[in-house]
């Protein structure tokens, strides 16, 4: 009896923490696809959710190197990723630099339009 009461608490205490996740959605993540993003969760649609499962799918994220900022709300079943990206860089400008010479320019500041913004590659470059 003792042994099942021991189970029985811990199965509790572990459901206490789970939940069932019925749909999944990302706002503000645009770098990054949504179907890429849910492939990426070491969990289903419908299965049993922790919050250390959660806490593991933001490091995921994170590792992928466009996101500032990840958080996560539960709202009945649904759970929604709230992802602030890095900024990209849409212009860059040299002064005193010949405009012929894009080639080079590319080559020595390895920093391109449309890249995402990243403090110590401008402190490289």
């Amino acid at each position: 009896m003792k042994i099942f009461l021991a189970t029985f608490f811990t199965l509790f205490a572990f459901n206490a923490h789970a939940m069932i996740i019925k749909s999944v959605e990302y706002k503000g993540m645009v770098n990054l696809s949504e179907s890429v993003a849910l492939r990426m969760l070491d969990f289903q649609i419908g299965e049993n959710v922790s919050e250390e499962m959660i806490d593991e799918a933001i490091k995921k994220y994170f590792k992928q190197g466009y996101f500032e900022d990840i958080y996560v709300e539960i709202d009945k079943e649904v759970l929604t990723f709230y992802c602030k990206e890095k900024p990209i860089i849409s212009k860059i400008e040299l002064k005193g630099w010949k405009e012929n010479d894009e080639d080079v320019r590319d080559n020595i500041i390895q920093i391109k339009k449309g890249s995402l913004y990243d403090e110590k590659k401008i402190e490289a470059a």
